[in-house]
């Protein structure tokens, strides 16, 4: 594992073996691989889950909209890691309509 100049978390948590010790799993600081765990992050957390910062995470899609509001997801990820550029696409599962995904990739740069 190479040496970690401004380590972070990676998320999920993972464990790490060294011949006698065990250590967090981190990732460098400002790095396409932190950007893509602090996302996951955002969107494991619905807003007011943290009470030390209620404003953090995505609106609960849950019950609000029979699909999910993409422009509002983009939204709320841009406000709390400006760093992405992202593009969002919703489809619904064609076997069970009840299901739907959104995928998240990076923005082609050259479009």
């Amino acid at each position: 594992m190479p040496h970690v100049q401004v380590p972070h978390l990676r998320f999920p948590l993972q464990l790490v073996s060294h011949a006698t010790t065990v250590q967090l799993a981190v990732v460098e600081q400002d790095t396409d691989e932190e950007l893509w765990s602090n996302i996951e992050v955002i969107l494991n957390f619905n807003k007011g889950m943290r009470p030390e910062k209620p404003e953090f995470g995505i609106s609960d899609p849950t019950f609000d909209h029979p699909t999910v509001d993409e422009d509002l997801l983009h939204n709320e990820l841009r406000e709390q890691e400006p760093r992405i550029n992202l593009v969002t696409e919703a489809a619904i599962n064609t076997v069970n309509e009840l299901v739907q995904s959104i995928t998240i990739q990076e923005e082609d740069q050259g479009a």
